[in-house]
């Protein structure tokens, strides 16, 4: 995965209540198929009824940079950004965990920098269009929660 390129790969794991259903592997070559692939995602969450994702893959990160309009860059194209092994988790029910290793790569060498974590208030739109299979699912179901909070998950 810390492989010197530009593409990014990319690990799915699809559960459904706390069973492995199955993974996959994507290449993610810019924006655009990072797009593609949320949507393929979500395609594939209402197929085989996986009502969990953990992913695992390589980002990059920066602080808000913005051109002189005003739009903001990306973070691929920031030249001081950041690299991180993300490891992210989302459910049905609105559970979210999210784990960053940032690290640095120097002379064919890695070096792991400091760990961060985020919970429940981390929001990954890739992850959109998966939510929006769930949402459907959970109306279409009855128990579409309310808007107080998430989910809460079946006993």
């Amino acid at each position: 995965m810390l492989k010197a390129d530009r593409n990014h790969i990319f690990l799915v794991i699809f559960c459904k209540g706390v069973r492995f259903i199955r993974y996959e592997q994507g290449v993610l070559t810019d924006r655009s198929s990072k797009f593609a692939y949320s949507q393929e995602l979500a395609r594939q969450v209402a197929v085989n009824g996986a009502d969990g994702i953990v992913t695992i893959g390589e980002i990059w990160q920066s602080e808000a940079v913005v051109d002189e309009d005003s739009v903001p860059i990306p973070p691929a194209e920031v030249p001081d950004r950041r690299e991180a092994l993300e490891v992210a988790a989302e459910d049905r029910y609105g559970n979210r965990r999210v784990k960053l290793c940032f690290f640095r790569k120097r002379f064919n060498r890695i070096g792991f920098e400091e760990e961060v974590e985020f919970g429940q208030d981390v929001e990954n739109n890739f992850m959109a269009p998966v939510r929006a299979v769930w949402k459907h699912r959970d109306e279409s179901e009855g128990d579409a929660g309310t808007s107080e909070g998430p989910l809460t998950p079946p006993t």
